[in-house]
């Protein structure tokens, strides 16, 4: 859900730039995207279905392990 209020975001921020500058937020805010959700498949993910440890927290398939195993 946070991923989809950047765009939001970013036309906000926008606003309150010279036009400009518009490129320069549009590009800020779509490299805050795409590092936010490799960070989330490298970390994330594993933390939250990766198998639970006395059942609060994942502590497999970490950096995309899951995922590689799928694809074999």
């Amino acid at each position: 859900m946070i991923q989809l209020m950047e765009g939001g975001f970013a036309l906000l921020e926008a606003g309150f730039v010279r036009t400009k500058n518009n490129v320069n937020i549009f590009m800020k805010v779509f490299a805050d995207i795409t590092i936010g959700t490799l960070c989330y498949f490298v970390v994330g993910f594993g933390l939250r279905y990766g198998t639970d440890l006395i059942g609060s927290i994942g502590t497999s398939g970490f950096m995309l392990k899951v995922i590689c195993r799928t694809s074999i």
